[in-house]
């Protein structure tokens, strides 16, 4: 007997769109606001795999730290 996935299968587009967020925000040095919505938006959905949690983590620690501005 099959029972449903209390989780729903990872999406590769909020994944890719973290990647993008993060590799975008590394080379201006930079989070926009448009960045910021955008990663709220994908910890709120169901489709973030385990292997994007870290990247959320390493910018939210490089802001913390100044290593990335708040445009």
């Amino acid at each position: 007997m099959n029972f449903p996935s209390p989780l729903p299968p990872a999406s590769n587009d909020a994944d890719s769109h973290v990647a993008a967020i993060f590799s975008e925000a590394w080379v201006s040095g930079s989070l926009t606001k448009h960045d910021r919505l955008g990663l709220n938006s994908a910890l709120r959905s169901w489709g973030l795999s385990i292997e994007a949690h870290p990247a959320i983590d390493r910018i939210v620690h490089a802001v913390r730290r100044g290593w990335l501005s708040l445009a």
